[in-house]
């Protein structure tokens, strides 16, 4: 089969993560792959794609950009694609103008990995007939978009997945002697761009109430700037926090760094999913997180992992505390997220990603 993916995304975020490995996992077992992405977008650097796939960079310049849309049609004719998967939101507006403006004549399926309403003005491309499914990374995204499309039977969730190979890599970085970190302090972080869906605010507060509590705690915030960086940091300075959360910045592999964690805080406000708690579970370290968006599909409260409302830093800071003085409920709840994660692997994601592809064409 010759698939043709689009990417519109100029960062490297957990969705290029997951075109990565269904791409690894596609090829390896005999597939054709060609990746469309914006010129100087991560993506196209990354080793997998430079050798299990053919790359066609492109300049995005604006969101409705029609020489893209042509750029597709010309692609799907020079490699005779079977499929197309359009991977986020502004790669399914050039493939809907394409369909359009140049009578594109190949079937599609779309991935949709947030966890809002789709908006009226967005209608029209997703219930185009040729864009054959709409494939949610969670159960909370097929439930809210579902009423909004033409017909709930076009909308399938396939969980993302995770490498759990990757984590055996060594990793170079040593917090602890990079930050002097005292030995017998605990570490708490998140792994993500500092973006607003993450509420990093809700972070910064959770953070304050430990320490009111404990003062051997040092935390982190392993990630890029998405948008909220200098008003993250301010924040911090004005709460008097700057000698106990550190910002990393972005750090390639950062997910190796998740084993000298001793809990992970993911405070999101919105979630289509959240592979890093993949991460944080595979690795053996365990979470505390909120209920947004599709997370409670990873966490079971109490087995694997520990869960509290949106904006609740009080209990999640009262989490945090339970877990750092509870080793023996530490542990049950860190084996029994190990052997959750097994049902995440990108292998089974690949595999159920196929079986949506050969449904269509």
């Amino acid at each position: 089969m010759n698939i043709l993916h689009i990417s519109s995304a100029n960062s490297w975020r957990g969705g290029e993560q997951q075109i990565v490995y269904l791409i690894d996992e596609l090829q390896t077992i005999g597939h054709i792959n060609i990746l469309m992405h914006p010129i100087h977008a991560p993506i196209g650097n990354h080793n997998q794609i430079k050798n299990k796939c053919i790359a066609i960079p492109y300049r995005k310049v604006i969101s409705v950009n029609p020489w893209v849309a042509n750029k597709i049609e010309n692609v799907v004719s020079k490699y005779n694609i079977d499929i197309i998967h359009a991977h986020d939101s502004h790669a399914h507006t050039f493939l809907y103008l394409s369909y359009i403006l140049f009578r594109l004549d190949c079937p599609s399926v779309v991935s949709r990995r947030v966890d809002f309403t789709i908006s009226k003005s967005s209608l029209n491309k997703y219930n185009y007939p040729k864009i054959k499914k709409i494939i949610c990374v969670s159960d909370k995204i097929n439930e809210i978009i579902t009423g909004s499309l033409a017909s709930s039977k076009r909308i399938i969730t396939v969980h993302s997945g995770v490498d759990l190979n990757k984590f055996k890599q060594y990793c170079r970085l040593d917090l602890r002697k990079k930050y002097n970190i005292p030995k017998h302090h605990k570490i708490v972080a998140n792994v993500s761009a500092i973006a607003s869906h993450k509420d990093y605010p809700t972070f910064i507060a959770t953070a304050a109430e430990v320490l009111k509590q404990r003062n051997d705690i040092t935390f982190f915030i392993i990630g890029g700037d998405g948008g909220e960086q200098s008003m993250i940091t301010n924040l911090i300075n004005s709460c008097g926090l700057t000698n106990n959360i550190i910002l990393t910045g972005y750090i390639p592999e950062a997910y190796l760094m998740i084993s000298q964690l001793d809990i992970f805080l993911f405070p999101s406000k919105m979630e289509g999913l959240g592979t890093s708690i993949l991460d944080a579970q595979a690795t053996g370290v365990p979470v505390v997180s909120t209920i947004a968006g599709g997370i409670p599909e990873l966490i079971t409260h109490n087995h694997t992992g520990l869960l509290s409302k949106v904006g609740d830093s009080k209990n999640l800071a009262k989490n945090i505390i339970l877990l750092l003085d509870n080793p023996d409920l530490n542990k049950r709840i860190t084996r029994e997220a190990q052997l959750n994660v097994s049902k995440y692997s990108k292998i089974i994601t690949a595999q159920k990603t196929l079986e949506v592809y050969h449904s269509v064409i």
